[in-house]
């Protein structure tokens, strides 16, 4: 049979090498630079005026800006085709007949030297269209969609950038999860969609909220009289910054508006105002902020993700002076000569979540002083969840007089305390893992009073057990959540935690 299959083949196609064959259906793939096959429907029907798609798979589509698409039309009566100098990789063949409402994938296929490989065509299904409109400025010339599961990617034209009306055609059928977008010259994965869709046979139009969708923040961020209290600039203009006087004018009123970082930008060691309703995005792996801080004093509704803080003589991100709703989320922070996240001043509702903190002395202080307690006390509601404390020295966070929940945290070789609970605060610590940390928490500090210590469900590896005193509060009395096993925490946080990682996890 197999003798028989490929007979037509090589008499149509006499530069095909046969030294070693696998069977396994109905297309012949040999690795010899030369890709060779049948396309047929479910019924053995052989499709003549189809087309043949290969379609280069070396990494994941959100890492991979070099996928290689041949087209190969097919002519004859026997629906065979010929891929000719095929560079050596990993490809998907998608089949398609001649009105493109029917496809079929085959599964990776392997080109390489000297080797035939006889691979199944799946039963052909109906073929859908998606028609996309960003009612944002977010699309840039270069920039990548793709939805997971559907081998479907496209690159932007500048006149489909401009327009923010994109299509995406031939995509089989069935409920997708994802439409996702890599920005030109980046590997960052920014979901457009937070809900599945279905694809079916005709051309629908689905119009993706860039900001909301990026994900929303979890615990105090979430705490208001109206839904999403936390939001950001979603709504407003957007805008790419790369200097820092572009930057202080983007940031500098209470407008709604998305600004964009597409590098890093240098402030010589100063801090930049940032005014209500903002969302500051990094656009790449390696863009923020050096040398440069972000001061928060009074406004609200503030989103802070995806940077790079390096090397400030002075503060990364301060919140202070009864600022509200703020998200600092997915940033690396490394080496700035004061706080990392410091928050103070009678500020609330706040949200610092994957963020990976480096080798820095203290890395976040909480409450301004012992003596400020008429302004602080009462104050300062705030959630750590799923943050990297990798070899820095204490202050993860230190405590005075705040509300404070921390959970799915990984403390990674702590050199002094972990935690520090003084000046009646109230801090639960859950799920959390501390990896060669001596002192995990402490009491007191050098503050005259103690504060509150929970803990539930932390594991200990190498490292001293918490120091716990009085009753906390209970986090579920302001919202509710979904905690990791402990177990889990460490791999999941190290995978997902700082910049370039939006899309390592499905959780937000």
């Amino acid at each position: 049979m197999k003798a028989i299959l490929l007979l037509p083949i090589c008499l149509l196609f006499t530069l095909l090498a046969c030294s070693r064959t696998q069977t396994a259906g109905s297309a012949s793939v040999t690795t010899n630079g030369t890709v060779a096959g049948v396309v047929h429907d479910s019924t053995g029907l052989r499709l003549s005026g189809a087309s043949a798609t290969l379609v280069r798979v070396d990494q994941d589509p959100a890492k991979n800006g070099d996928s290689i698409h041949l087209l190969m039309q097919v002519t004859n009566a026997r629906g065979e085709y010929l891929f000719e100098s095929v560079p050596v990789g990993d490809y998907r063949l998608v089949v398609r007949n001649a009105d493109s409402s029917l496809a079929a994938t085959v599964n990776q296929v392997s080109v390489g030297e000297n080797e035939e490989l006889v691979l199944p065509v799946a039963e052909l299904s109906t073929l859908g269209s998606l028609r996309i409109s960003i009612v944002q400025a977010t699309l840039r010339s270069g920039d990548r969609l793709y939805i997971p599961g559907s081998d479907v990617q496209h690159l932007v034209s500048s006149a489909e950038a401009s327009s923010g009306l994109v299509e995406l055609a031939l995509i089989p059928q069935g409920t997708y999860d994802q439409l996702i977008l890599v920005p030109a010259g980046s590997t960052l994965a920014i979901p457009l969609l937070s809900a599945s869709f279905v694809i079916d046979d005709k051309m629908q139009t689905l119009t993706p909220d860039y900001e909301s969708s990026v994900a929303k923040p979890l615990g105090f961020a979430t705490v208001a009289l109206v839904p999403d209290a936390t939001w950001g600039g979603q709504g407003g203009d957007t805008i790419t910054v790369s200097d820092t006087l572009t930057l202080r004018v983007a940031l500098a009123d209470n407008i709604p508006r998305v600004v964009l970082i597409n590098q890093m930008i240098s402030g010589n060691g100063t801090m930049t105002p940032v005014g209500s309703n903002k969302t500051i995005l990094g656009i790449g792996d390696s863009v923020g902020l050096d040398s440069l801080g972000l001061s928060i004093r009074t406004d609200s509704n503030i989103v802070i993700r995806n940077l790079n803080f390096r090397r400030g003589a002075v503060d990364a991100v301060s919140i202070e002076e009864s600022a509200k709703h703020i998200w600092v989320d997915h940033n690396t922070f490394d080496q700035y000569g004061d706080g990392l996240v410091d928050i103070k001043r009678a500020s609330d509702y706040i949200t610092v979540s994957w963020n990976h903190f480096r080798r820095h002395k203290s890395t976040s202080v909480i409450g301004h002083s012992d003596d400020n307690v008429a302004q602080d006390s009462g104050h300062l509601l705030i959630t750590f969840h799923h943050n990297w404390y990798d070899h820095t020295e204490n202050g993860n966070p230190r405590v005075r007089f705040g509300t404070v929940h921390l959970y799915n945290e990984f403390y990674d070789s702590i050199a002094g305390y972990a935690i520090a609970s003084t000046q009646q605060a109230k801090v639960v610590v859950a799920s959390c893992v501390f990896d060669h940390v001596e002192t995990t928490s402490i009491i007191r500090h050098t503050s005259p009073l103690d504060g509150d210590l929970v803990g539930m469900g932390n594991l200990f590896v190498e490292s001293g057990t918490l120091a716990t005193h009085g009753m906390a509060f209970s986090p579920s009395a302001y919202y509710s959540i979904t905690v990791d096993p402990e177990e889990q925490v460490r791999s999941k946080v190290m995978l997902g935690a700082g910049s370039g990682k939006l899309l390592s996890l499905a959780v937000r």
